[in-house]
């Protein structure tokens, strides 16, 4: 496996109440400091092609690169899935979701690929699959990207910071507002 490692809270988002600096308003008091984190899902723990693995439903990371795995959140395989991937096949096609912009925006060693489930993305470290995200397949919000613009939108955003959401976030919806006006 690999030797890049991350905590569970940073990868799946847990582990940020607001973006942005603390102000002066709270007289010294900063609710950051009460605040624990929790999933908006819990988290599962399942085996998969000879691999544990650790997902939120919407992302699913190897947990051999998942540090600080809550042992309450354990639960059994998801069934909804009816397959999952095994390995990256080729470079990234198709949309990528706001979910996996912003695993990919708290993790910069990660990268996306293809898999060898045509409605899945492999997510890559050096090229080794680490974990996987569902391809979009509807375009209702601004938060998605086609693939063939992420490397555009990671130059782009590590010369912003954004406040409010992940740089790679605020530049995909920046981004398809652009190409949406380009088309009209």
């Amino acid at each position: 496996m690999t030797d890049q490692m991350i905590h569970a809270d940073v990868i799946f988002g847990y582990a940020r109440l607001h973006y942005g600096i603390c102000c002066d308003c709270c007289n010294g008091y900063c609710p950051c400091g009460d605040w624990t984190p929790e999933p908006d899902v819990p988290l599962v723990r399942y085996t998969h092609d000879g691999r544990e693995w650790i997902s939120d439903r919407y992302l699913a990371f190897d947990a051999a690169t998942i540090t600080g795995i809550p042992e309450a959140r354990v639960m059994p395989a998801p069934t909804a899935i009816p397959k999952m991937p095994s390995r990256a096949t080729g470079p990234a096609t198709g949309a990528i979701g706001d979910r996996t912009l912003a695993a990919l925006d708290r993790w910069p060693a990660l990268d996306i690929a293809d898999s060898d489930v045509e409605t899945m993305h492999a997510l890559t470290i050096g090229g080794e699959m680490v974990g996987y995200a569902m391809k979009v397949t509807r375009f209702n919000h601004s938060g998605w990207l086609a693939a063939e613009h992420l490397d555009r939108a990671r130059i782009a955003a590590s010369k912003i910071d954004a406040i409010g959401e992940p740089a790679l976030l605020t530049v995909a919806r920046i981004l398809n507002t652009l190409l949406k006006s380009e088309e009209q």
